[in-house]
């Protein structure tokens, strides 16, 4: 089975993007424990760093999905 390119780009986007929805629950669950909340908040800014550049990535290669337009259709 061949992969493409875009497809694995697509696979670590999406995985980027559950880390992102994780490291915010777990910040908010260490109320008690500096240290720990400490090394969650690093890891949510390195996250949004390295979405950050993929999103760059993604662009240049043109392997994001365009955005959905929403609103009336003009006919």
């Amino acid at each position: 089975m061949l992969m493409d390119d875009d497809n694995i780009f697509r696979w670590v986007f999406q995985g980027i993007q559950g880390a992102l929805l994780m490291h915010p629950q777990a910040l908010i669950e260490c109320t008690h424990n500096d240290r720990i909340r400490n090394i969650f908040k690093e890891l949510l800014f390195s996250e949004l760093e390295m979405l950050a550049s993929t999103i760059k990535y993604g662009k240049l290669k043109g392997w994001l999905n365009p955005a959905l337009h929403y609103g009336m259709l003009r006919t």
